[in-house]
């Protein structure tokens, strides 16, 4: 029997995120760097999770997980600080 796996769920970003994020592209540690480049790529709707875990070093699951911390804890005007609270070092998400 095929195994189903979750079905993708993009998310919405305002330009408020897009900015921030991009500007921890530039500021962030490595983590950081891989964890804004996850939440950037998961608003491209286009965009294969599968690659995209690749690219960065996470697995599908670390970014399944980081883009639903970033649903859950994100009211437009907490964005700023739930994104660089994403993307500082943590032990549940690794990047490599």
């Amino acid at each position: 029997m095929k195994r189903v796996g979750r079905h993708t769920k993009w998310i919405s970003l305002t330009g408020q995120d897009n900015d921030e994020l991009k500007r921890l592209i530039r500021t962030a540690d490595e983590r950081g760097i891989c964890r804004a480049v996850a939440l950037l790529a998961m608003a491209d709707k286009g965009r294969s999770v599968h690659k995209l875990a690749d690219q960065v070093g996470l697995t599908r699951s670390a970014i399944w997980h980081l883009c639903r911390r970033f649903e859950e804890r994100g009211s437009a005007r907490k964005r700023k600080l739930i994104i660089n609270s994403l993307c500082q070092r943590s032990r549940t998400l690794r990047c490599t």
